[in-house]
């Protein structure tokens, strides 16, 4: 649940879904070759599998990890793929971290960690130390809850290196959500807030030609 690296974290990867929330101090995160940005409190990403990270130059660094299987929880077939901040966060983000350095912010306020902490992750975690009956079922709804509201706050408080990012998660949280309808060309620059051309080098840029 909570991680406290003294000085560094040496490189490594894992097979799951991994979402870290900087409880207090700083450091740097390493990611890829080379690529590193710094961490504050209050700072919210998600490590997707098999991508090699670490930790390092650390003052006070307290981490809260949640370490899930989207597979084995079928939130990425929930209504959560509605929200262009569940795309941001949890699918480009980690994608384009690793294929183009990207160091995007997604930063929770003081009252916003309080409510995360208390209201969501504290429950998550008692369940999953107490295991009684249905705890499965019971970690599987806060977890859902925890994404939800990290989700809907993301377009509120994440500073972009890139504002193209927040665009694409909107194309792809429509698309997600009106697959069954006509969609033009058009009609997703006008939710990407791009021109048609934009969109189309956009899509180019980060997805390949």
């Amino acid at each position: 649940y909570s991680l406290f690296p003294e000085h560094s974290f040496e490189m490594h990867f894992h097979d799951f879904t991994e979402l870290v929330i900087v409880r207090h101090g700083h450091g740097l995160h390493l990611f890829g070759n080379d690529h590193k940005y710094t961490l504050a409190s209050g700072d919210v990403f998600v490590i997707a599998p098999n991508e090699v990270h670490g930790y390092d130059d650390i003052e006070g660094l307290d981490l809260c990890n949640v370490m899930f299987d989207f597979k084995r929880y079928n939130i990425a077939d929930s209504d959560l793929q509605h929200l262009p901040g569940f795309h941001a966060l949890f699918h480009l983000e980690p994608a384009f971290r690793l294929e183009r350095g990207l160091t995007s912010k997604f930063r929770l306020s003081k009252e916003q960690m309080l409510y995360l902490f208390h209201n969501l992750l504290a429950p998550l975690e008692e369940e999953y130390r107490a295991r009684r009956p249905a705890c499965e079922s019971m970690m599987r709804a806060y977890l859902t809850l925890v994404i939800g509201y990290l989700s809907r706050n993301y377009v509120e408080q994440a500073t972009l290196a890139s504002p193209e990012l927040l665009g694409l998660s909107r194309v792809r949280s429509y698309i997600e959500s009106n697959y069954q309808d006509d969609i033009t060309l058009q009609h997703l620059a006008d939710i990407a807030c791009m021109s048609k051309n934009t969109l189309l080098r956009t899509f180019a840029k980060y997805y390949g030609d």
